[in-house]
């Protein structure tokens, strides 16, 4: 399932507030890179905005979190993984905050997946999907929100 600019809804209203002070800056920074201020230049957006959900039914004590290879995904390491967060009324949907991803000036791929994480997580209470997904940041993506249309389901590709 790809990842494109979309309005898609989202199940917290904080997401919105980060994604609005995210915008107004890149907003701000190029205003300035316009005017031919020399700090803006230096210092223009280059990150492009990610926000993933997905649907899985969980059980009482258990998380979601995304893991992958890049740096904003914990670079495969469970404990700097990106927990995602649900709310009742979008229940079983499982939403992360924004995530900032370096853009480039080509395209480039991210691979990640989704975890459940039990309450004993540190004994291996851990499912994982069983593949990789892949994000495509698309060259000069900066400023750009990347989510996808739909929710992603867990342990399923292309559903």
């Amino acid at each position: 399932q790809a990842l494109s600019p979309s309005q898609s809804p989202v199940a917290s209203t904080s997401n919105f507030v980060r994604l609005e002070e995210v915008m107004n800056f890149y907003e701000a920074m190029k205003e300035r890179h316009n005017k031919g201020d020399g700090y803006a230049k230096a210092t223009a957006p280059c990150y492009a905005v990610v926000r993933l959900w997905v649907s899985c039914e969980t059980k009482a004590g258990e998380s979601i979190s995304v893991v992958g290879s890049d740096p904003a995904f914990g670079e495969w390491d469970l404990a700097r993984a990106q927990p995602l967060s649900a709310t009742g009324r979008f229940y079983p949907h499982w939403v992360s905050d924004v995530l900032l991803l370096r853009s480039q000036d080509v395209s480039r791929e991210v691979q990640f997946k989704f975890a459940v994480i039990g309450p004993a997580a540190d004994d291996g209470d851990v499912r994982f999907e069983p593949f990789n997904r892949t994000l495509l940041i698309p060259a000069d993506a900066a400023g750009m929100l990347l989510e996808p249309a739909k929710p992603f389901v867990f342990g399923l590709l292309d559903a």
